[in-house]
């Protein structure tokens, strides 16, 4: 994820995540952070337990819970626009690009008055698999914005095991 102060600026990379999964019940996550002290997690989640390591630390287990619930988003859509672009070029394939705005306004006293902007970009191949997403976030009228690029490698060969027993 990169951080632009100005649209006018070039940005700065925040974190980037790796993730991988393997169906049904495995997966890993690394998740590195540049804001700041720059900080590494790992997670690995391998049929009823998950295990994370902070940096180079020792990984802890625990067992995995189901997530029961959705966060409450302060935010409320008030308008939602998706486009077709055409036919472009990515890494030499010819992909399909879709774009969506969706445009969002604050629900409490605090937020109101502020409206939150989402722009994202999908690139398709011909079968219909997505290959990149491009999401940029902002605050209207802000200077600062957020952009998270993800790239989807449907092919890549790895495992995912245990860290520890």
């Amino acid at each position: 994820m990169e951080k632009f102060e100005d649209r006018s600026e070039p940005g700065s990379l925040e974190k980037t995540y790796v993730d991988e999964y393997i169906s049904p019940n495995k997966w890993r996550q690394v998740l590195v952070n540049f804001d700041g002290e720059s900080s590494r997690e790992e997670r690995v989640a391998y049929g009823k337990f998950t295990y994370l390591r902070l940096n180079d630390g020792k990984w802890d287990r625990n067992e995995t819970k189901s997530s029961s619930g959705s966060k409450s988003n302060p935010f409320r859509v008030v308008a939602r626009s998706y486009k077709h672009l055409g036919k472009t070029d990515l890494d030499g394939k010819k992909v399909v690009l879709y774009e969506s705005r969706i445009v969002s306004a604050g629900k409490d006293i605090i937020l109101a008055g502020l409206r939150f902007i989402q722009t994202t970009q999908y690139w398709f191949a011909d079968d219909g698999k997505l290959l990149k997403r491009i999401v940029e976030e902002w605050i209207e009228d802000s200077h600062e914005f957020h952009r998270e690029t993800t790239t989807i490698d449907y092919d890549a060969k790895f495992m995912i095991e245990a860290p520890i027993k």
